[in-house]
């Protein structure tokens, strides 16, 4: 016996929304969907047996329109690259999500203007100088580590010596660079106690 305050559920049943759609369950129970990409679709084609086949379709549809937007972009954008270089920007690349058309595999570019110009020159020019720097302290550079593991007593003045001579070799290679006649070589001292 049932209830007669139970009412039955009056059909189409409303389901879920999607993507601007909306997913209703049928008397027959299948899902019928409505919305913009099924406007002017036959009925036939709005009906689906399972939930998951109207999400799907409805997922695919809504792919296929946002590749045909994303084809319709379309930028004009003047950038510079960190090596100074002038490119114009008209797109981005799908398979990878960067900006098509950079040259040199850079990581960031900058929006075109004079003193940006101005001011990628002079850092080209500061990385050429530093580039310059490094390599005549190369020549003069002393390793801090002297040993790879704990030293022993016996060691201790072999090693000092060693320090030494790489102390004095960089001095002579420090002469050269700065051109002078005469740099003095301090001596280790050795304290005995």
């Amino acid at each position: 016996m049932t209830d007669s305050t139970e009412t039955k559920p009056t059909f189409p049943l409303f389901v879920e929304e999607l993507l601007g759609h909306t997913i209703n369950l049928m008397a027959n129970f299948r899902f019928e969907v409505e919305g913009p990409y099924f406007a002017h679709k036959p009925p036939r084609d709005k009906i689906f047996d399972a939930l998951t086949d109207a999400h799907g379709e409805i997922r695919k549809f809504h792919a296929e329109h946002l590749k045909e937007e994303a084809l319709k972009i379309r930028l004009d954008l003047r950038v510079m690259c960190p090596d100074g270089s002038l490119v114009t920007v008209n797109k981005i690349n799908r398979t990878t999500g960067a900006i098509a058309g950079i040259p040199g595999g850079y990581n960031f570019v900058y929006p075109y203007s004079q003193e940006v110009r101005e001011k990628i020159v002079r850092r080209v020019d500061l990385a050429k100088e530093l580039k310059d720097i490094d390599e005549s302290l190369e020549k003069v550079k002393i390793r801090v580590s002297r040993h790879y593991s704990r030293i022993d007593v016996d060691d201790l003045p072999m090693i000092s010596s060693a320090l030494q001579r790489d102390y004095n070799t960089a001095l002579e290679e420090l002469a050269k660079l700065i051109d002078l006649e005469k740099v003095t070589k301090p001596q280790l001292k050795v304290v005995k106690e």
